[in-house]
């Protein structure tokens, strides 16, 4: 009623006041009043408008909602693996990375074993909603990559290759665009800028750091030792073979002999070519390239002994060696292994026919006769490698196959060995011993310890096997809890971890080769020598003396590893941080 009031007073004034007052009226019941009164009126008319909006709000709030406004559909669109805080995940790209993982069973033409199936779908799928959090949590923050920075990464990513024709070749072979590659390079690149710049003083890496790592490393990663560059001609005979055999066989070695012993590197290597039977090596000349005397044990064989006592799990009581007294616990140990060629058979053949082909693997070259007798088309192009055997995985060519190679020696031949697939003919190319993985705790003693020193010693030790068996949980985590407190090894900062070796010392052809080929004189031919492959003639090349890597020349490397591997930690760090927070679905089974 208060906006009528004005127009009683309106209708006794003159006329040219009537529309004066007129508009100044109508403009105010239009805008409210908003400045065009008086000056002094803009903040009631502020207040007006705000209280006009919030009743406006009201009403909206108080309005019924439409229920099928929001409605999220409960089944996933179709080709759809996963969604995380909403992005989706499409199926192509899945089937595209679990691909990569099974390229190589696929190239073989051999099926997946299904227990790596569902490990290669995880991981592919795992990998896919890594990506998609980070990918996120860059957008977020705002991190990109400049054009300038992806040229850099990418050129420094292809100098890994020996050219750009090795790396057309790596692409060819790894079934990968360009732009596939370059993707990968820049993502990595985008993780490494994001964490650089939020992180940069835990990631950064002091000079103190580097030289403790320099230190501790120096023998076993920057010390080289004394090595030979040797290409041999093998003319092969297995230890089993029989008397006969072996002399017939060293008679055709020093043969070879005479008709190289006064030859050069390149006349050797044409001679390798066409007469080893190492298929290995023939191909490149018989060349074995460098390798450093082996056979070292570990520490000696007290803790061999003891180590070769326990199951994988256990841990030893005090052994006394050399360095001082140890606890050992066994953490893996692997099987025997050998690595086989072999010639898959005709069946239509005779047994006469078959004789006389394991005759011919005999004599000749076997990596040669694979290439042209053999029935598997999988192995035929690579002279009939199958590659390593052990026990404990199952063959395609089944159990009685394997345990057959499995007993053979190396440089034997065996045959015929029956299978599902036939009958076959095999070389044991190598053998390896069975391989251990341990570690230890060790509390030292000087060289000449006093019989006090080793008490001392011992009842430190006995009191760390004691805190063992108190504490129920004899599981790795404690045994490694436990190293890093008290060992006196420089394995401690590893938990005592010794990696994996071989009792006696790493394989070797033989004690004698290796002995032969460290003092045979450079550019001449050696020969025959023994070995279990067989008689191999030895044309040596180069020697290398023992030699350090100062710590001027790997600083920079150090620095560089230990940032990535902090780099690594900070990322699996980011990842779960954000897998945590993250609204994850996934839409399929694995």
């Amino acid at each position: 009623m208060g906006v009528l009031s004005p127009w009683k007073n309106v209708v006794n004034q003159p006329s040219a006041r009537v529309l004066s007052d007129l508009l100044v009226i109508l403009c105010f019941v239009s805008f409210g009043g908003c400045n065009l009164l008086s000056s002094g009126d803009g903040d009631d008319a502020k207040a007006s408008n705000a209280d006009q909006t919030s009743n406006v709000d009201q009403a909206d709030s108080q309005q019924p909602k439409n229920p099928d406004a929001k409605k999220v559909p409960t089944t996933p669109p179709a080709g759809v693996v996963a969604s995380v805080n909403g992005s989706l995940i499409a199926q192509e790209r899945f089937d595209q990375l679990f691909e990569e993982r099974a390229r190589v069973y696929r190239l073989q033409k051999r099926p997946i074993p299904p227990r790596l199936v569902k490990t290669y779908k995880t991981s592919a799928l795992q990998k896919l909603i890594d990506q998609t959090l980070l990918q996120q949590h860059f957008d977020a923050h705002g991190v990109t990559l400049t054009q300038d920075e992806k040229t850099k990464v990418y050129l420094k990513y292809k100098e890994r290759f020996r050219g750009e024709k090795s790396y057309l070749r790596f692409l060819k072979r790894s079934d990968k665009s360009e732009e596939d590659v370059k993707d990968q390079v820049f993502f990595d690149a985008l993780v490494d800028k994001a964490l650089l710049t939020s992180k940069s003083d835990e990631l950064s890496v002091s000079d103190e750091e580097v030289s403790q790592y320099y230190n501790q490393y120096r023998e076993k990663k920057y010390t080289k030792e004394a090595q030979v560059r040797v290409s041999h001609i093998l003319v092969p005979a297995a230890a089993n073979s029989g008397k006969k055999l072996l002399r017939q066989q060293k008679r055709v070695a020093r043969k070879l002999y005479k008709e190289v012993k006064k030859t050069d590197a390149k006349s050797f290597a044409k001679v390798a070519q066409e007469k080893s039977a190492d298929a290995s090596t023939k191909m490149r000349g018989g060349d074995l390239g460098f390798f450093e005397r082996r056979g070292t044990l570990m520490f000696d064989l007290k803790f061999e002994k003891a180590l070769s006592k326990l199951k994988v799990g256990e841990i030893s009581d005090p052994v006394l060696t050399s360095k001082g007294y140890h606890l050992i616990r066994l953490t893996d140990r692997q099987p025997p292994q050998v690595r086989v060629s072999h010639i898959l058979l005709d069946n239509e053949l005779t047994k006469k026919e078959i004789k006389a082909r394991i005759a011919r693997a005999y004599k000749g070259d076997f990596y040669e006769l694979a290439k042209e007798l053999s029935k598997d088309e999988a192995t035929r192009i690579r002279g009939g490698d199958l590659g390593f055997i052990h026990k404990k995985n199952p063959h395609r060519f089944g159990e009685a196959f394997k345990e057959a190679c499995l007993k053979g020696k190396s440089g034997e031949i065996l045959g015929p060995i029956e299978s599902s697939s036939g009958k076959h003919i095999v070389y044991i190319t190598q053998r390896r011993p069975e391989r251990f993985r341990a570690s230890h705790i060790l509390i030292k003693l000087p060289k000449r310890p006093k019989r006090s020193e080793k008490k001392v010693a011992l009842e430190k030790i006995k009191k760390i096997k004691e805190e063992l068996k108190a504490n129920s949980r004899t599981s790795n985590s404690l045994f490694v809890r436990l190293a890093k407190k008290y060992s006196e090894d420089s394995t401690k900062d590893r938990g005592g971890d010794l990696g994996a070796f071989y009792l006696g010392g790493e394989p070797k052809i033989s004690a004698k080769f290796e002995e032969a080929v460290f003092k045979a004189p450079i550019g001449k031919v050696t020969g025959p020598l023994a070995s279990s492959f067989g008689w191999h003639l030895v044309f040596v090349h180069d020697r290398k003396d023992r030699r350090e890597r100062q710590f001027d020349e790997v600083k920079d490397e150090i620095h560089g590893q230990l940032k990535d591997k902090r780099l690594r930690r900070a990322k699996s760090n980011l990842i779960k941080q954000l897998r945590g927070k993250g609204e994850i679905k996934r839409h399929i089974e694995l």
